[in-house]
């Protein structure tokens, strides 16, 4: 009896737990061959599924790799006038009046460049008589006698004698009749009261006065030829005869 009692218990301990030992020896068997067959598909995969998911990263410079020396280069003159397009475009635009004179308002010297209102407020540009072979500046004070009796009488007198020719008056109202800086409304006044038809300007900010040195007006007169150099500048009633032959010369 006391040899069967061995045998039957190992007989109950292999009956309780033998088949739970199967099972998890039997689980572990499928999961170990799940896994390696999960491997395998992984190993055997086509090459281009794994090309195709490196490709879809951003694309990373390469240390090998090296820049391509034929490729043309781009061109950033493309869209420029080549140099004998350019100069012709140059000599097209070139001032008529550019030269070596000194800038300046006396004479020999080529005159300082203004730009001042006419009556209605247009602007005019010294710069675009370049080319007019006598411009004579008129500088006007409305308090000055010599100045009125010039736009009354003597300036009227000229444009009749030198109708014919390239002589182009022009007249810039420099203070008022109280000495006063002139506005719109005054050049208008003097532009109808004297029934000017030609250019007429007035100088807001006193820069002909200050940059051409003019005291008050004093009936100062500025000969100018075709490239703006000055041939007289000085007070024309004391020089009439002599400003008349400058002219003279001018629009021959």
């Amino acid at each position: 009896m006391k040899q069967i009692l061995p045998i039957v218990f190992v007989l109950l301990i292999n009956l309780f737990f033998g088949c739970d030992t199967e099972t998890h020896i039997s689980n572990d068997a499928t999961s170990i061959e799940e896994a390696s067959n999960m491997r395998r598909v992984v190993d055997e995969a086509p090459p281009e599924e794994q090309v195709e998911e490196v490709t879809d990263r951003p694309d990373e410079p390469s240390e090998t790799q090296t820049p391509d020396l034929e490729a043309e280069p781009s061109n950033p003159d493309e869209g420029i006038n080549s140099p004998d397009e350019q100069e012709e475009e140059m000599l097209e635009q070139q001032d008529m009046c550019e030269g070596d004179a000194p800038i300046g308002f006396r004479n020999g010297q080529r005159i300082i460049d203004f730009t001042l209102p006419q009556c209605d407020g247009t602007p005019f540009e010294l710069q675009s008589q370049c080319g007019v072979d006598a411009t004579n500046l008129i500088i006007f004070a409305g308090w000055c006698s010599k100045c009125r009796m010039n736009l009354s009488e003597t300036i009227p007198a000229r444009i009749e004698r030198f109708a014919e020719v390239d002589y182009q008056p022009i007249v810039i109202v420099v203070q008022d009749n109280e000495g006063f800086t002139p506005d719109a409304a005054y050049c208008q006044q003097i532009k109808d009261t004297y029934g000017i038809n030609y250019t007429i300007l007035y100088d807001p900010d006193g820069f002909v006065s200050e940059h051409y040195q003019i005291a008050g007006g004093n009936d100062v007169q500025i000969l100018l030829d075709e490239d703006l150099i000055v041939h007289y500048r000085g007070q024309h009633f004391r020089y009439e005869e002599t400003f008349e032959d400058l002219i003279e010369q001018l629009v021959r």
